[in-house]
């Protein structure tokens, strides 16, 4: 961690550039995937530059990128906290609240980033699969129950208790929950996660 001089502490416009010199180094850790590392940096350039959304936006990815759902989130609310219109904050809260199985938070998330930026394709595209997934699950849950009144060849009662995101379609292969072990499926979540995150963020 670097340590800044009294000289630079002082000076405001110094602790800036600082931060943005920092925040650069993240961005490069986290283009290489390097995301552990990505946020480290991200959180050094915090502690110099509270205020500065962009960060805790970028530190969201980085979470992402970990399959830190709860800590993207938390970042994510934090950037557009400070900065409502800050649609890149959005679309990570709605990813990391999808991720999160929570599905009716990343709806609002969604909403409000398609207030702050009614063109938003990315955002239209997240709104529509969550409408999509919502329909699909609402018809087998329907067919669940069906099974479990006849006793025919339905969807059996377990999977209709919860929510099948991959067949649903909400979920891609890589991001969808599974039965592996628990670093495998962070792991494949992480890259689906990532993949799209790098293709969306332009760092600022």
């Amino acid at each position: 961690m670097e340590v800044l001089s009294e000289a630079d502490a002082s000076n405001p416009a110094q602790v800036e550039k600082n931060a943005e010199a920092i925040k650069q180094r993240g961005n490069e850790h986290f283009m290489a995937k390097r995301h552990k590392e990505a946020v480290e940096c991200y959180s050094q350039a915090i502690s110099l530059s509270a205020s500065n959304h962009v960060l805790y936006g970028n530190r969201s990815a980085a979470h992402g990128g970990l399959g830190a759902w709860a800590l993207a989130a938390a970042d994510a609310r934090r950037s557009v906290e400070l900065e409502p219109g800050y649609t890149k904050g959005f679309y990570r809260l709605a990813q990391a609240l999808i991720a999160s199985d929570e599905l009716a938070e990343a709806e609002s998330a969604i909403e409000n980033g398609l207030r702050a930026d009614p063109a938003n394709k990315e955002m239209a595209a997240l709104k529509r699969r969550i409408t999509g997934s919502r329909r699909r699950h609402t018809q087998q849950v329907g067919k669940g129950a069906v099974a479990a009144t006849t006793g025919g060849g339905g969807v059996p009662k377990k999977a209709a208790k919860s929510i099948d995101l991959r067949r649903a379609g909400l979920y891609d292969d890589k991001e969808a929950p599974d039965n592996r072990t628990q670093d495998q499926a962070s792991a494949a979540q992480s890259h689906g996660f990532g993949s799209r995150l790098e293709a969306a963020m332009r760092f600022a």
